[in-house]
């Protein structure tokens, strides 16, 4: 099973993390495939691997009976096998390229897409707990932290003591109704304001109507946000997970901040915002 982040940007900086993504802005979409270990079940039932990474932007993926023993070879901008940390997952896909961007402004996303099972849930947001938990976590990072709390510390490091730049996020799901026509879309943290409606403006471009946003002034915000919405999001289970996600989730962080540039020809500085 192949849980795939997908980091979509338009703009790339510098940065002295880990990551072997490419440093320059010669592609907008790169794709990064992890490979999950086998789960405990699996071991006792005898299941094997089906894949296997002999380099850093190669997978080898098995195919047909075991007997035949084929084997397929892909290549991505980075492959990570399964003996992979969430840590070394976040500093070796390309995810800190993306923060850097979007605090430039730049829009950045990360799309995790897999088959039911694959562990898309716990790469984005690991084993979090119960709210009683998250507040005696505070600000300190697990070892089992996904990528949103990962991007969320590194985004307030980055961010400092600057008061011109404010964080909020908002944390929807989009999923199959009974009777409707349409996915719906539910807004995790007001589950009660029922289906919203995607529209259009020239201002935002695409949004989600009526969506809830939290103003976040700390990474337990954060975690504060994704453990209430998570605690809303529809989950069933079935042969191959006890909590299975149901629905497709989005977590969006907001970063607006206000900074001065020189004006042109020695005039006054000017505001810009983003």
């Amino acid at each position: 099973p192949l849980p795939t982040p997908h980091a979509c940007f338009t703009g790339d900086q510098p940065d002295k993390g880990l990551s072997r993504m490419p440093r320059d802005a010669s592609c907008s979409v790169r794709a990064v495939v992890r490979v999950r270990p086998l789960l405990s079940h699996e071991l006792d039932s005898g299941d094997e691997s089906c894949c296997q990474v002999p380099d850093e932007q190669s997978m080898l993926l098995r195919v047909g009976p075991p007997a035949g023993n084929q084997w397929r070879k892909y290549s991505f901008d980075a492959c990570l096998p399964d003996d992979r940390s969430q840590k070394q997952v976040f500093q070796e896909c390309g995810v800190t390229h993306l923060l850097d961007a979007a605090l430039t402004g730049y829009s950045a996303t990360v799309l995790a897409y897999g088959q039911t099972g694959s562990g898309k849930t716990f790469t984005m947001m690991g084993r979090l707990g119960s709210s009683e938990r998250s507040a005696e976590r505070g600000e300190e990072l697990k070892k089992d932290d996904g990528m949103i709390m990962r991007a969320a510390r590194r985004l307030f490091r980055r961010i400092g003591e600057n008061s011109s730049t404010k964080v909020s996020a908002s944390f929807a799901e989009i999923f199959n109704a009974k009777g409707a026509v349409n996915e719906c879309i539910g807004d995790l943290l007001n589950p009660e304001a029922g289906n919203l409606a995607v529209r259009f403006s020239q201002k935002q471009g695409f949004f989600i109507s009526d969506l809830a946003v939290a103003d976040c002034t700390s990474v337990a915000d954060v975690r504060a946000v994704l453990e209430a919405g998570l605690q809303n999001r529809r989950v069933s289970a079935h042969a191959l997970n006890r909590e299975s996600s149901r629905t497709h989730a989005l977590f969006t962080l907001y970063i607006d901040s206000e900074s001065e540039v020189p004006g042109d020809d020695g005039g006054p500085p000017a505001k810009t915002y983003g």
